[in-house]
Formats: C-alpha cells, structure tokens, sequence
C-alpha cells in the first residue's frame, strides 16, 4: 500500500516537473518567459501545459517506464551507500557488548536482526530465524531493537532489554514469547515475564532505566547510518537482507558468509 502511494507522487512530481520545464523552455525561447505567452509560437503556458498533459495521457507507459529506472537507480546507489556504511560499522552492529546475544557467542557467523514486536513480517521470520539459530550450533544470533509502530513496540522493547540486563539467560525466550503474543501494554508484558519466572518489579525499574535508554538511542542510530528505515532487516556476513526470508535463505546465507571468513 505505501509502495503504491508513493509510486503515485513519485509520478506525480515528475510530471509536474516535466510541465514546468517544458512551459518554461518554450516560454523563455521566446523571450517573453514573464509575459506567458510566446509570440514565435503563439502557445501561452496554459497551450503548453494542455500540450504535456495530452501526451502524459496518450503515453502513460513512458512515465511508468522513466519513473520504474529512477526508482532502480535510487535503490542501487542506497544500496551501496548501506553496504559502505555496514562495512565501516561492522564492528559495531556485531559486537556491541550492550545488544542481546543468542545462539553460539563464540559462533564463526554472525546474523543481526533489526526488528520491532509489533512487525508482522518479523513475528512470521521468527520460526525460521529460530530454526537456523537452535540447528547450526555455530551461528551467533545479535538482536537490535527497532521500535517504530507504537507504543506498544517501544513498551515490548524496553521489556526484552530489561530482561536481557537482569535475566540475560531468559532472554532468547522472553523474545520469542513477545514475538508470538500480542502487547497491549505493560500487562500483558508482565503476563508473559511471569510465565517465565522473570522479577517483574526488577523488570520494570530496568524498563525506564538510563541503561535502557541509552541502548535504544544507540539501535536507531545504527539503523538510520546503514539506511535499515523498516523491519525486519538481517546482516549476514556484511551483507544486507531487507524483509523476511525463508529459512533456505539463511542457510544459504550462513553458508555462504562461513566460506567467506575461511577464506
């Protein structure tokens, strides 16, 4: 739905960029650019625009097709600025000694993941992120916490980074019971705990805690210095993989980021 809306005024300033450029061109030809009208062509900025406007209905392809090569040009050159920015914060994005850890700490491939518990592409990852973590003892699974829809996504956030401080052990679990469950608020977050045996009073003073905070701070930097405005997004071996993937797909990826640190 966003993709679409923002295709549409995407198109939408282009064409009206194109009948700017175009009135002003033919206008200022003649001279008489602040006048409106045009004595060699005889066309007012009124003619010019109809003209434009004419041609963008008889061939809408033409913009879809220029607006479709702009928008592969921006997402290659995004691209490469993440890539350059991910190389330069690795270190970073896999080894601050702040962000919560599972799977083999001492693992030969590391996978980040940027998130949110509200996202609903991130609850259906979880089973395959889970999956690759617990069946290839050696991957080492970083979690950085994403919270951009809601309240109730900054309340489950600040809950799993809690817990991650006074439980670290429990961690992994409290996180796939907040991905599996649906947060309405601290209730329903301090159910959870509970279930798992975690001090929810300790939870809670950890929740608003400068420690928490500064934690958070540090995950939204990182996401907007590499470009990641969305989740979930995953890095693998360097490299970026915005979305869901399937559990194939990290596979490949682990594999294919294992044969790279050999070499």
């Amino acid at each position: 739905m966003k993709s679409g809306v923002l295709k549409l005024v995407v198109i939408f300033i282009l064409v009206v960029g194109v009948v700017a450029a175009v009135s002003f061109g033919v206008l200022k030809s003649s001279g008489k650019e602040n006048a409106g009208t045009s004595k060699e062509s005889g066309l007012t900025k009124e003619d010019v625009e109809k003209i434009v406007a004419e041609y963008i209905q008889k061939n809408p392809q033409a913009i879809i097709t220029s607006v479709s090569k702009h928008q592969q040009n921006a997402a290659v050159e995004e691209e490469k600025a993440a890539q350059s920015q991910i190389k330069e914060k690795l270190a970073e994005i896999e080894n601050d000694p702040s962000s919560p850890v599972a799977g083999n700490p001492k693992g030969d491939v590391t996978i980040v993941e940027f998130f949110d518990y509200s996202c609903g592409y991130c609850k259906k990852v979880l089973p395959s992120f889970a999956k690759i973590v617990e069946d290839d003892k050696n991957v080492r699974a970083v979690f950085k916490e994403l919270p951009i829809l809601g309240p109730n996504s900054e309340l489950s956030a600040r809950a799993a980074l809690a817990v991650y401080v006074v439980a670290p052990a429990k961690y992994f679990d409290f996180h796939k019971k907040l991905m599996g469950g649906h947060v309405t608020g601290q209730d329903s977050i301090n159910t959870l705990a509970k279930e798992m045996g975690i001090d929810t009073s300790a939870m809670e003073a950890k929740m608003k805690s400068p420690e928490v905070e500064k934690i958070l701070a540090k995950d939204r930097a990182l996401a907007n210095a590499i470009g990641i405005h969305g989740t979930p997004a995953f890095i693998v071996g360097g490299q970026l993989i915005p979305g869901a993937v399937d559990y194939d797909t990290f596979k490949a990826m682990v594999s294919k980021a294992r044969a790279q640190n050999k070499k």
